[in-house]
């Protein structure tokens, strides 16, 4: 186990970016949960919140807020919220490059480790839920 995998870890409601969980599993955890309450007579009410781009939409300095309550290292998030200070991007149409711009939301794309770190910023809202 690496130094911070036990604290990059989410709740096991959370079946976003997770190896072996999906759309499936949580399909299957709502309609159990459902035909549990509605079988013993229960009503069931739900609410559904679409995250869909969250993703892009994570503040750097909430996210560096959350890794630090969840118990990450100071240093490590330290390296992030650096790597995450100098994001610049720009925009290709066709063969023409626009001038860069600075990022200040959103994960990574591509990186292997925003999964994880989006995992550890949206957990609170779960678990709170």
């Amino acid at each position: 186990m690496c130094l911070c995998e036990e604290r990059l870890s989410s709740d096991e409601l959370q079946f976003g970016f997770k190896r072996g969980l999906g759309c499936n599993e949580a399909i299957y955890a709502l309609h159990t949960t459902v035909s549990h309450f509605t079988s013993a007579g229960s009503t069931v009410y739900l609410a559904v919140l679409d995250i869909k781009k969250a993703f892009d939409s994570v503040h750097h300095d909430k996210l560096c807020d959350s890794l630090v309550s969840s118990g990450v290292p100071y240093g490590i998030v330290n390296i992030l919220r650096y790597w995450y200070s100098i994001l610049c991007v720009n925009v290709r149409w066709g063969f023409r490059c626009f001038q860069f711009f600075a990022v200040f939301n959103g994960v990574r794309q591509g990186s292997v480790l925003s999964p994880t770190i989006f995992n550890v910023f949206i957990n609170v809202f779960i678990v709170r839920l």
